[in-house]
């Protein structure tokens, strides 16, 4: 505000550009996205981008399958390279992973890299399943959003368990219930719950 009304009291013009800046995201209009590879000056990252897995953009509060989103790596580095988004993921969501695997890649001894596509290792995956369920499941579409569309919430919600520590016999049992409003309670204590998906299960 200070630069605009000295400049404006000084009489400096400018000349604007309507397409100067984008911030996109995963709900991004197809019009907002048209040429946007070379429509806009500055990239704004501000959205994350939210994706089910297969292709359907989530909406505000919730995290996707695919996770697309700078606060997971605010204590971790991403493991490069990055997988791809789901099929159906705009351009804009994949142009931003192919810049961080393009960064990464530049970087010389990038401290987290994906095991060889020989090793038997698994992927590591730091784009699916992240989840900060006290932050986003207590949104009217966050838990109830995936107890929706995520086949395995749906199939656990509701449902009580004897657990017993160690899968010893001999252990003593304790009741672990997984309530349909994304709440867990076991041995007296309660959290959240929810899914951790991997896509990489079952391929082996």
């Amino acid at each position: 505000w200070g630069y605009s009304i000295a400049a404006a009291s000084l009489g400096i013009q400018h000349k604007l550009v309507a397409d100067f800046q984008v911030e996109a995201g995963a709900l991004s209009t197809r019009e907002q996205l048209q040429g946007f590879s070379s429509r806009y000056y500055i990239f704004h990252y501000t959205y994350q981008f939210e994706y089910m897995l297969d292709g359907t953009p989530c909406q505000p509060w919730n995290i996707g399958e695919w996770s697309l989103d700078k606060r997971h790596f605010n204590d971790v580095h991403p493991a490069y390279p990055l997988p791809q988004p789901p099929k159906g993921a705009n351009e804009a969501g994949i142009w931003l992973l192919n810049a961080w695997n393009e960064a990464m890649a530049a970087i010389p001894n990038w401290p987290v890299k994906q095991p060889a596509a020989e090793s038997d290792s698994p992927v590591l995956q730091t784009l699916y399943g992240r989840r900060r369920l006290d932050w986003f499941s207590r949104h009217a579409n966050g838990f109830e959003q995936e107890l929706r569309k995520a086949p395995l919430v749906g199939a656990f919600a509701g449902k009580v368990f004897n657990c017993k520590k160690g899968g010893e016999t001999s252990a003593s049992s304790n009741r672990l219930e997984l309530t349909r409003t994304g709440d867990f309670h076991l041995d007296g204590r309660s959290g959240r719950w929810g899914a951790m998906n991997d896509p990489t299960i079952g391929q082996r």
